[in-house]
């Protein structure tokens, strides 16, 4: 018996050579949409979507599997996707003229398709070609640079907003040809187009019959300026870390980072706490869910930044105060945060460097956010031993952080984070769970553990013996 209603199937499958594919072809702006529409028609219990690999139909992608029924679709785009949901999905009638009429000629070109397939890869290993997986990991840069330097030119702005009409979904007006956006941006106009329709090709912009461009529903939603979600700001810090990651292969040669200072500009700071404000203020409210304390009182924020955490344990506690150590340049950005979130009379803002400067005392929650990440073993000893010093017995420490899993593979996002430390720090890494037990507990630390959030960060939190 199947689990859901409808099980429908959709292929995103990446390749270099064996063009055309359904991802170039539209596949994940087919897989957006159904998945959009699937939420928002309240079907997430009867319908389950899953993305896969290639169905064998590579000609005439994108290509949909809609079962029980077993219905295949074939050339599906976006704006079919609503007659497929509403028709099929919803009143259990599929889309004749959408669907793949001919089983036998389907069946016999999967077939071809798959043998195909087989052939060539054979054909590659016996050759020593380099596979696919190797080959997209070396060229993924290509894609990444590309969508950056829109975001730096503030392209998807040059394109505007949405239309002024009703209901219509972010990104659907601010049409405009190259020659148009290139004048927009100061840039030249052949490099704009070429840019444009790379962009176009990522499924970040489209471009209609007439040539003109304009943006998608995510880049028209998130990347627009003065639209209520823009993260431009939040983008940028990727770009600021660009020019750390080219210098890599020489952090790995020296064990450090090369001229990261240059990088600590007030720009690049603005972008950091951009970048963390929006995920902090989604993950915040469930640390605090996660951490099960019972009462809070004084709250000092290592770090805070934006003061997303200070904030969302204020509103899970009324009665309680929180003090903020920043940097100053940070706590100038810091105090627009937490006027907008209306504790200016329970927030204290302290300028000092959580590396030389003392904690305090009183605390009973010291709250740690991507913080101890930054330092050597040696010098996150030392700051736990402050944070100790500062706590009241029984008081609980938060580290929210990457946590690593004790042969430090896994997960990736962690992994990965740990190179940009190396890139951009004098020593900090990411700390797998064990050596934060270790670390914690040699303190005096009691009930030391771990609590998985939503996300690429864990909490570990510990407590002061009574």
């Amino acid at each position: 018996m199947e689990p859901f209603r409808h099980h429908v199937f959709i292929c995103v499958q990446h390749r270099l050579e064996d063009k055309p594919y359904c991802t170039e072809l539209g596949g994940e702006a087919v897989l957006d949409e159904l998945q959009r529409l699937v939420h928002q028609r309240k079907l997430d219990h009867e319908v389950q979507v899953t993305p896969c690999g290639c169905l064998g139909l590579c000609h005439g992608g994108p290509n949909m599997v809609v079962y029980p029924e077993g219905t295949w679709y074939q050339g599906v785009t976006a704006d079919q996707v609503g007659e497929i949901v509403q028709s099929h999905l919803i009143e259990g009638k599929p889309v004749a003229r959408l669907a793949h009429q001919d089983r036998a000629a389907m069946r016999a070109e999967i077939t071809r398709e798959t043998a195909r397939a087989r052939a060539e890869e054979v054909a590659r290993q016996e050759a020593g070609v380099v596979p696919d997986r190797l080959r997209r990991l070396a060229d993924n840069f290509r894609a990444s640079r590309a969508f950056l330097t829109a975001v730096e030119l503030d392209l998807f702005s040059c394109l505007g907003a949405s239309s002024d009409a009703a209901g219509e979904a972010p990104g659907a007006g601010g049409r405009a040809t190259a020659p148009e956006v290139a004048e927009r941006m100061g840039a030249d106009p052949r490099a704009t187009e070429l840019l444009l329709c790379a962009l176009a090709s990522l499924g970040l912009l489209r471009r209609d019959a007439e040539g003109r461009f304009g943006c998608s529903e995510d880049t028209g939603r998130y990347l627009v300026k003065g639209l209520a979600d823009d993260a431009r700001a939040a983008i940028m810090h990727r770009v600021h870390m660009w020019d750390r990651w080219s210098t890599l292969t020489e952090c790995v040669r020296e064990g450090s980072a090369m001229g990261y200072e240059a990088n600590a500009g007030p720009f690049a700071t603005q972008a950091y706490l951009a970048a963390t404000h929006k995920i902090a203020s989604l993950a915040a409210p469930r640390l605090v869910t996660a951490l099960g304390l019972t009462q809070v009182s004084r709250v000092l924020d290592v770090g805070g930044g934006s003061g997303a955490y200070s904030a969302a344990v204020l509103r899970a506690f009324p009665k309680a105060t929180a003090e903020i150590l920043d940097l100053a340049p940070v706590l100038r950005i810091t105090s627009r945060y937490v006027r907008e979130a209306g504790l200016e009379e329970r927030v204290q803002l302290r300028a000092g460097d959580f590396g030389h400067d003392g904690f305090g005392a009183g605390f009973d929650l010291v709250l740690l956010s991507y913080v101890l990440h930054l330092n050597a073993p040696e010098g996150a000893r030392r700051l736990l031993q402050k944070v100790r010093d500062a706590l009241v017995p029984g008081g609980h420490v938060a580290i929210n952080d990457f946590v690593l899993s004790a042969d430090k593979t896994v997960p990736t996002s962690a992994a990965l984070h740990a190179l940009n430390l190396l890139v951009s720090t004098r020593g900090g890494t990411v700390y797998s769970e064990p050596e934060y037990r270790l670390l914690l507990e040699s303190l005096g630390f009691v009930e030391v553990r771990k609590i998985p959030l939503v996300g690429p960060t864990d909490v570990i939190t510990a407590r002061k013996p009574s």
